[in-house]
């Protein structure tokens, strides 16, 4: 079967997939048979999709992004107006696993920000399943640092399920800043959650 993704970008409205959207203002990818060709808000970047594979296209150089490629389970999300993105993606369904990719545009050039090693090495998590969710959240501080969230699959095959915890990551440096409760990320950030941040810490951005 022919796969290939139609970006669905309506630049002055969020759009919003149920509780699987994680990001405020992210675009969302569905399965369609047409190719898809978007073009970042600064017009340096693109991301090209279609016959089983996805890139994302920086002046002449391009970065294979097929791995998160998948149809209803994919979101983008563009630091305006400069090219940096990072793409949320699940390979196994709503529930997870969750994974993201941060791509920081300087110039020309984009760099990948290992974001997945860094939470990995940090991890305040415990939990029976050896693969956590791990998502972009906002932008912050002009892009100079990203809200990410960590959580244990909502799933009775794990244990602590559900438990989540926020990281501010430095991308210039590299390095987490900061480490944050649900209850503290809520209270600082709530704003900018999507759907399904929001709906994990409602009880916090409620005030219990």
């Amino acid at each position: 079967m022919n796969k290939s993704w139609l970006l669905l970008a309506f630049l002055s409205t969020p759009v919003y997939a149920g509780a699987d959207v994680w990001a405020a203002g992210s675009q969302v990818l569905t399965q369609t048979d047409d190719s898809i060709s978007w073009t970042s808000p600064d017009g340096r970047t693109k991301i090209k999709s279609g016959e089983d594979r996805g890139v994302l296209v920086v002046g002449k150089s391009s970065i294979d992004v097929t791995d998160v490629m998948n149809p209803g389970l994919t979101e983008v999300n563009w630091l305006k107006p400069a090219g940096s993105l990072f793409i949320n993606s699940s390979s196994g369904g709503t529930i997870g696993t969750w994974s993201t990719r941060v791509f920081v545009a300087s110039g020309e050039r984009m760099h990948e920000v290992s974001i997945g090693r860094l939470i990995t090495k940090a991890s305040a998590l415990t939990s029976t399943c050896r693969h956590l969710n791990l998502m972009s959240v906002a932008w912050l501080d002009g892009g100079k640092d990203l809200l990410v969230m960590q959580q244990v699959p909502n799933s009775s095959g794990c244990s602590h399920m559900s438990d989540a915890v926020f990281y501010v990551v430095d991308l210039t440096a590299e390095r987490i800043k900061e480490r944050l409760s649900i209850g503290d990320g809520a209270s600082r950030y709530g704003q900018l959650f999507g759907p399904g941040v929001r709906e994990i810490a409602t009880p916090s951005l409620n005030g219990n």
